[in-house]
């Protein structure tokens, strides 16, 4: 093992420190040599994790498959995560501000993913509800969606509007 690539790794995360960060190091160890940069690493782990928000839907509208099939790809997702501050500390391409934004932005496009994958699926399953009230009125209101015969998309049926 290159004692550079191992001597870039951080451990200051608990999770990571166990398995992740073992693995990491052998596709450091190939993308190193690669002219791939580490913000493009970042933006390959940050797509495949927001595509994966698809696969939870999937998973939570009743295609079974695609259960075992999450987690592996977030974990997937994971170690590309710990890939890209490897390459830049090994390429010396640390940049505090441009790298650390660019992770956090795929981190919230994740978070926001999933924000959205669980509103799709809890519609789809007849459970979003809410209740409007002010000094005047008050109702509660829920939407009827469907999906399309190809299961692509979701569309609104009407609305059941109580009080």
């Amino acid at each position: 093992m290159d004692p550079n690539i191992l001597a870039s790794q951080k451990h200051q995360e608990m999770l990571a420190a166990f398995w992740p960060r073992k693995v990491s190091r052998y596709i450091t160890r190939v993308l190193v040599k690669k002219p791939i940069t580490p913000n493009q690493t970042t933006v390959l782990w940050g797509v495949i994790s927001v595509l994966n928000s698809y696969t939870v839907y999937l998973a939570m509208t009743g295609s079974w498959w695609a259960i075992p099939l999450v987690p592996v790809i977030y974990q997937f997702a994971f170690i590309l995560d710990c890939v890209d501050g490897e390459i830049a500390r090994y390429k010396n391409l640390s940049n505090p501000i441009g790298g650390k934004l660019l992770d956090g932005v795929c981190h919230r496009a994740t978070e926001f993913g999933l924000l959205a994958t669980f509103s799709a699926a809890a519609g789809v399953n007849g459970q979003w509800s809410g209740t409007y009230e002010n000094a005047l009125v008050q109702f509660t209101y829920v939407p009827q969606v469907a999906l399309t015969a190809d299961r692509k998309k979701i569309v609104l049926t009407g609305i059941n509007i109580v009080g």
